[in-house]
């Protein structure tokens, strides 16, 4: 019986997931044992607003480590001639780079969240649970929760769009038997400059004048409240977000495409 699309997608998810098990297991105790430490120094007189640095840096470490890993996740299947078996399978390109994008994702949610979690923790424990209340009262009070969550949201979908560049970059350099990582990395600078001009292009071109103030602006009064005049309005944001989803999914099919060739080949 020919397995379902659904199936197969799910079992490529699988693989590529237990691919990165031990280095997302490294990543994970990372995590722990860096805050775990940072925590003693703290408590052995670092002062206390540290924490705030320690924790964004941390997470920020996560994310690259992971960023990083994601150009290793296609040269991995040849490096461990796993390709063989995947040219075997019944499955295109498209499926092989959604399960990858899948398990990428994944890993993202799960060690960024851990990492967000811990260091909420510690810094509701070292400042205060208060710090935490005033931050999502600050939003609430200054109606800054539809910018935050507009922000989010092309966050998200720019992460998407990185990881995409990047498989995109990996393949290219694998078109090449010399100096393949050299390609890949001049690749992934000059696709991602080539996108920037194009969504820059098509921002001006579509976005009424009035509408280009791309950038919250803070400032604050006598009284210390905080003022903001946000740019990032829902024109601009379902612009910018169907800009986004477009050359995400020209990436998407121009990756899998040439992974077709380069199998076929």
């Amino acid at each position: 019986m020919k397995p379902s699309n659904g199936n197969t997608l799910f079992s490529l998810y699988k693989k590529d997931l237990l691919s990165v098990k031990f280095e997302s297991l490294m990543i994970l105790a990372t995590i722990f044992l860096g805050h775990l430490y940072f925590s003693y120094k703290i408590l052995t007189g670092w002062p206390e607003p540290t924490i705030l640095g320690v924790t964004s840096t941390i997470f920020f470490i996560v994310m690259f480590v992971i960023f990083i890993g994601t150009f290793t996740s296609v040269s991995r299947e040849w490096s461990n001639n796993t390709i063989y078996l995947v040219m075997s399978l019944p499955v295109s390109g498209k499926k092989i780079f959604l399960s990858k994008l899948l398990a990428v994702m994944t890993q993202l949610v799960i060690l960024g969240g851990a990492s967000i979690l811990v260091g909420s923790l510690l810094s509701s424990y070292f400042l205060g649970a208060d710090i935490i209340a005033q931050v999502f009262g600050f939003f609430s009070t200054h109606q800054l929760l539809k910018v935050l969550v507009m922000g989010i949201i092309l966050l998200f979908f720019g992460i998407i769009q990185i990881i995409l560049v990047a498989f995109f970059s990996t393949m290219v350099g694998r078109a090449f038997k010399k100096f393949s990582w050299l390609i890949t990395f001049f690749t992934f600078i000059f696709t991602n400059i080539f996108i920037g001009k194009i969504n820059e292009f098509l921002l001006k071109a579509l976005i009424a004048p009035v509408d280009r103030h791309l950038s919250i602006i803070g400032s604050t009064n006598f009284d210390g409240q905080f003022l903001v005049e946000s740019g990032l309005t829902t024109q601009f944001f379902l612009l910018q977000l169907t800009i986004i989803l477009l050359i995400s999914t020209g990436l998407f099919f121009l990756t899998a495409m040439i992974y077709d060739k380069k199998i076929e080949l």
